[in-house]
């Protein structure tokens, strides 16, 4: 188990040119589109220094203390980041709109507990996406993998060591157990990530691999004199790989599975290399006091750098530019000077001099204090999650009120009369503290409708006549065609037809598949391929499809993003209807955040005057790739924005409704009051024949 100790300047190196990564990624990602790397660098180099750590017991003592080793983890890491959750709790509280109050409670408390990543995998949260409704601590998810590989690494070497130790080579075995590891879930990672990367990106088992490469490198031997004059070479070498990999990579790469190979083998190219005595251009370089010195409060940056970036724009109250931007990188690196020098250092001895007081910070004392440290920090995350839970308990109760008076003048039926003003006093349902849960994928008959961001089979869910004689109409789409259900399951009960959905996340149906899926996997056109299949199988009367304006399309020579997508909408659209299926498009909803506002409920939230909130319709209703397919195809094509914006203007609340739920999505409540309006055209579209 030969293994190089002491201190590693290269290691310094590699955590200051890993946080540089990341802070360039997440402040300019058009600049560096694959920053993310500096992440699975961390990674390699905590399962090298780790391993080596147990190592060094296991073979001194024949066991490991583990709650020696888990003292030593919380001393080190948690006063640091619990910090960092406390101020941005409180900031939360002082600068954020009610209505993400709740949301970001919830991370906090999940990132105090160590378990964010599991949180956002179960969000299908895409971590490249920097928006008004991203969390200040999503970048928790990486330190909680590390902490949940701290809690089960120790075990799991003690565990191998005591079945191996009476072999004849027990190192041998015990580093091809460690090999198996690394291996089982590599070929996870890999798979996870071809079926659901988003999740992938955040789970544990698809990480593990990871640490377990920097552990291997622990058996290596020390590089002997023979090879001393590869080691730059190989120094530079895993530079050269890990900046490509930040360089070439991207958010539309499927990750971590076998593209992290490159970053990983990067950084255990040059941990393997060693060269710690500093000498030749890559050890001075390495050695260079600032590299060494931003390796050294790499981790505190690291914790700073993203709750900046997230709640600056809510404190200025405007979106970052270059300036503020810098101003983030200088106050990252300032908090991460001053945590490094009074928490990380104050909390790492065993006797520590913190307030005044020297903690004699014994084992029992350090989970007493990680214990209180996590009851403070769960205070203003207790309050971001109370307040609005008390809140939307009396709008949700208000909410049933008013749409059981409904009445004229509620929601679109005051657009239909003209009126898109609304009494700045008057009530406004939903409240925005749950405009975020007035979605039709949490309505009661509709959850588990829309397809996540893999695919396996084709997941449906219908609505109306249950009778053979029904007419068939099918809902498909991405989630801005899945938006509309509520309004169309009420049309087809109204009228005694059948409606099936077929709605997957950020799948449009167009076979010029829609690149901003790519990130994910292959998954998106696979669905597509499956959906176009049944759809053109004969079994339905009428496909009903909408999609998000603006999303990106694979192109060919020449053409631009527009007519790419509307001919992908076309090829599906025809084939289709070559089955004599009826196609209706509707045309997609006003997007806000096209027009300047990213979060409406926000805005509504936090205005004195809700005028403030509307934007220009022109903005906001480009022309979209839908209406040049439908003219291509003879396919109809439903427009109902005149419910939503006047000839200039699109309101954030029309009739005393809250138009929409969050960035581009529409409330379920006001696709309710459409439905009216909704019928006449659908019933006044569909072909007599095949309503027959």
């Amino acid at each position: 188990m030969g293994e190089k100790s002491g201190f590693r300047p290269e290691i310094q190196a590699l955590r200051a040119l890993a946080v540089t990564l990341v802070v360039v990624y997440h402040l300019a990602p058009k600049r560096l589109s694959g920053g993310f790397v500096g992440v699975d660098i961390f990674l390699v180099i905590s399962g090298f220094l780790i391993t080596s750590h147990l190592l060094r017991e296991l073979r001194r003592t024949g066991r490991i203390s583990l709650p020696t080793f888990y003292a030593r983890r919380i001393r080190r890491l948690l006063p640091a980041s619990l910090l960092v959750l406390l101020v941005t709790g409180i900031a939360a509280l002082v600068f954020m709109p009610r209505n993400l109050w709740s949301e970001v409670g919830r991370q906090i408390l999940a990132s105090a507990l160590y378990v964010e990543n599991w949180a956002l995998a179960g969000n299908a949260v895409d971590y490249s996406a920097v928006g008004a409704d991203a969390s200040p601590v999503q970048h928790f998810w990486s330190l909680s993998v590390e902490e949940q590989f701290y809690l089960v690494w120790p075990v799991v070497l003690l565990g191998l060591f005591l079945l191996v130790r009476r072999l004849r080579r027990p190192e041998l075995a015990l580093f091809g157990a460690l090999a198996l590891i690394m291996t089982v879930s590599l070929a996870y990672s890999v798979w996870i990530t071809n079926v659901d990367s988003a999740m992938a990106y955040f789970v544990t088992p698809a990480r593990i691999w990871e640490f377990a490469v920097g552990g291997l490198v622990c058996f290596v031997p020390a590089v002997s004199a023979r090879w001393q004059r590869a080691v730059p070479f190989a120094s530079w070498g895993g530079v050269a790989i890990i900046l490509a990999s930040a360089m070439f990579l991207s958010d539309e790469t499927p990750f971590p599975g076998s593209a992290a190979l490159l970053p990983v083998l990067g950084a255990a190219l040059i941990i393997l290399a060693g060269n710690t005595d500093r000498t030749g251009v890559f050890g001075r370089i390495a050695g260079f006091r600032p590299v060494q010195y931003l390796g050294d409060i790499s981790y505190s940056v690291y914790l700073w750098h993203w709750p900046l970036i997230i709640l600056l724009p809510f404190v200025i109250g405007a979106p970052l530019t270059t300036m503020t931007k810098l101003l983030i990188l200088v106050a990252s690196l300032g908090l991460g000077v001053l945590t490094k020098r009074y928490v990380e250092d104050r909390f790492r001895a065993p006797a520590t001099k913190a307030a005044g007081l020297v903690w004699r910070t014994g084992n029992p004392r350090v989970f007493a204090m990680a214990l209180s440290m996590m009851v403070i920090v769960a205070v203003p995350a207790a309050a971001l999650v109370y307040v609005p839970a008390q809140e939307a308990i009396a709008a949700e109760n208000e909410l049933k009120e008013l749409l059981a008076q409904g009445g004229e003048g509620f929601g679109a039926a005051a657009a239909a009369d003209g009126n898109y003003a609304t009494d700045p006093d008057a009530r406004i349902v939903p409240s925005p503290v749950i405009a975020e849960s007035d979605s039709w994928t949490q309505s009661t008959d509709a959850a588990g409708c829309q397809d996540r961001l893999g695919f396996d089979v084709l997941k449906t869910c219908e609505f109306g006549s249950e009778s053979p004689d029904a007419l068939r109409v099918a809902l498909v789409g991405d989630s801005h065609a899945g938006q509309w259900q509520p309004a169309v399951a009420e049309v087809a009960s109204q009228n005694d037809w059948n409606l099936t959905t077929f709605v997957r996340s950020s799948c449009p149906l167009s076979q010029a598949y829609p690149t901003s899926s790519t990130k994910y996997d292959s998954a998106c056109q696979r669905w597509i391929d499956a959906t176009i299949a049944e759809l053109s199988s004969g079994s339905y009367d009428v496909v009903i499809v909408s999609a998000l304006q603006g999303t990106s399309y694979q192109r060919s020579m020449g053409a631009t993003n527009l007519e790419s997508a509307a001919a992908g909408m076309a090829a599906a659209w025809t084939q289709i209807m070559a089955s004599g299926t009826q196609v209706i498009a509707l045309r997609d909803t006003p997007n806000p955040s096209r027009a300047g506002i990213d979060d409406i409920p926000g805005c509504v939230a936090e205005s004195d005057d809700i005028s403030d909130c509307s934007f220009d319709r022109r903005a906001a209703l480009p022309n979209e790739p839908q209406a040049v397919a439908a003219e291509a195809t003879g396919a109809t094509l439903l427009k109902l924005s005149e419910y939503f914006c006047d000839k200039t203007e699109c309101p954030a609340v029309v009739g005393g409704v809250l138009v929409y739920q969050n960035i581009t999505h529409v409330t379920t409540t006001f696709m309710l009051t459409l439905t009216p309006y909704l019928n006449d055209l659908l019933v006044e579209a569909i072909e007599p024949p095949t309503a027959g």
